[in-house]
């Protein structure tokens, strides 16, 4: 069960698109769900008139006893950088990482509490990214306290300073539930995603998954991933 709207963001300066999709039996229960809050929302679904969808998770997603929102990130480089990249240690003058703390404080105090008051939520959350969107799920599993755990797939370290491991190391919390996943080498990030893959297993996580593979990194196997991630967060 799918719905689709824009929302006026003042705060970020721009309009939001976010979908959701709830579980079969959530009209006829009282329960309350899981959230997963995903980034780029625009692979996962078609907007309205818009035709972006590169994944199929529609039948992942609806095995699961969750409510899953996503939320387009800009489809324009220097922006999506600035959203979603708060490491960024690159030279081009453009981006403002400063933008991606207001995006992260938008979502936990803005647009969570809307969600919740417009649909069934627990407290369970989690967030999770493919790309930058995983360095974004990097940043928020680490710093709020209130995120549960992150699916983290195929981390894009290109521009991405070490205060990535400096806050790993600040706000360790072994309760969170961490799934990493690398498929395909890159030789723009193939070290740091190594080093934070060492990170990860150093500490002793009650839940944690950690995959360092080089099979094939194409969608197909995305959505297998975002399957054992779904797995590993419904079953722990």
């Amino acid at each position: 069960m799918l719905e689709s709207f824009k929302l006026t963001a003042q705060k970020l300066k721009r309009y939001l698109k976010i979908h959701v999709n709830l579980p079969h039996s959530y009209r006829t229960t009282d329960k309350k769900y899981p959230l997963v809050l995903s980034f780029d929302g625009q692979y996962y679904f078609n907007f309205i008139k818009e035709n972006t969808k590169i994944a199929d998770i529609d039948n992942v997603i609806n095995n699961y006893e969750i409510i899953f929102i996503a939320i387009q990130s800009p489809s324009n480089e220097l922006w999506r950088e600035s959203e979603l990249n708060p490491y960024y240690n690159g030279k081009e003058k453009q981006i403002d990482k400063v933008l991606s703390y207001i995006f992260f404080e938008y979502i936990m105090h803005d647009l969570i509490p809307m969600f919740k008051e417009r649909y069934r939520i627990s407290n369970d959350l989690y967030v999770m990214g493919y790309g930058k969107g995983a360095i974004a799920s990097t940043y928020m599993v680490n710093k709020y306290p209130e995120v549960k755990g992150c699916g983290l797939f195929s981390p894009d370290f290109t521009n991405v300073s070490d205060e990535i491991f400096t806050d790993l190391d600040n706000h360790y919390d072994k309760t969170k539930a961490i799934y990493l996943y690398k498929g395909e080498r890159k030789e723009s990030y193939d070290d740091s995603f190594y080093s934070l893959y060492l990170e990860y297993r150093k500490y002793e996580y009650e839940y944690v998954i950690l995959d360092y593979t080089d099979e094939k990194n194409d969608i197909k196997c995305v959505e297998n991933h975002i399957t054992t991630f779904l797995n590993f967060i419904t079953e722990k």
